[in-house]
């Protein structure tokens, strides 16, 4: 179970700081996302788009670490319950072409029901993260981080197909 729970936290580091570097090099188009979404005031947007990106970064590193793990465990389910939120009211008004704003331009997503419902996965794992110990073995530690590098690889790997697939379909 530590094991599994120990994959859990660095995929999520993985996510947070994936998403939070991507928020902020495309700052422009987060504050843009953040428009669209129609629930903040407008002139608010390019602030939010860099408080988001800084806390998803800051969750990144505090989920790695023993003694911030809890507080930015629960930060963090706040903040993905706080995104389905804002998808599933923008949802219900009919608004379903909507970029997500999860990874920036290059990764564009329309709003799903799917979205909101990954994640709520995201927040029960988060969750059930808290069970895991202060500190991990050493052994559990090491195989935690090699599983989740290949899980991380093929992600990428799945990324750059899809990104190849959409150039090649965009020339023809």
């Amino acid at each position: 179970m530590n094991l599994m729970l120990s994959i859990c936290i660095l995929l999520f580091s993985y996510l947070f700081l994936t998403a939070g570097l991507a928020k902020w090099r495309h700052a422009a188009y987060t504050a843009e996302s953040i428009t669209a979404y129609q629930l903040t005031p407008e002139n608010w947007s390019a602030s939010l788009a860099k408080c988001l990106a800084a806390v998803e970064i800051v969750l990144a590193l505090a989920l790695l670490i023993p003694m911030t793990r809890s507080a930015a465990v629960l930060v963090a389910a706040v903040l993905l319950l706080m995104y389905a939120f804002a998808m599933g009211i923008n949802l219900l008004r009919g608004r379903k072409r909507l970029d997500c704003g999860c990874n920036g331009p290059d990764a564009r997503q329309d709003i799903s029901w799917w979205l909101i419902a990954r994640n709520l996965v995201f927040v029960t794992l988060l969750v059930a993260s808290l069970k895991l110990p202060y500190m991990v073995e050493a052994m559990t530690g090491l195989l935690a981080l090699l599983c989740s590098a290949v899980l991380i690889l093929f992600q990428q790997g799945g990324r750059l197909l899809y990104q190849n697939q959409m150039l090649m379909s965009r020339k023809r």
